[in-house]
């Protein structure tokens, strides 16, 4: 995994192709201290997370080139440091060129979803998307 954080996003500055902007929510958690928020690529062979590209409390917009490998990205928070951190999955556009603009404050967490909105590899008539 890379440990590697990338720069806060310049304000106004268009971004080439194959970026993603995110706009970190700060808020709090459960305890009362700031959320704890960490970002993924999801690859392309649909079994693998791959490098990560945020580890951070929020309160803070990052932008991050989009690995040629990336199907998605998978967003995760921590309401509460004790348990099992809450994710979303979030797949490329289209082109597979860009994610764009995300905000995690949009987000939806706590409702009834599956974990990945990707879809399931070799998905077809009589298999439920999410069954392994």
């Amino acid at each position: 995994m890379s440990s590697a954080r990338s720069a806060p996003a310049a304000q106004g500055a268009p971004l080439p192709i194959g970026h993603l902007t995110v706009h970190w929510e700060r808020r709090a958690n459960e305890h009362g201290d700031p959320l704890l928020w960490f970002g993924s690529w999801l690859l392309v062979d649909g079994d693998s997370e791959g490098d990560w590209f945020y580890s951070g409390r929020g309160g803070e917009t990052t932008s991050h080139p989009v690995p040629a490998v990336a199907a998605g990205a998978r967003i995760r928070c921590w309401p509460s440091e004790a348990l099992e951190a809450e994710y979303v999955d979030i797949a490329l556009n289209a082109d597979g060129a860009t994610l764009g603009e995300l905000h995690t404050a949009r987000l939806t967490f706590d409702s009834k979803q599956p974990h990945s909105h990707l879809p399931e590899p070799g998905a077809g008539p009589g298999r439920k998307e999410g069954a392994r």
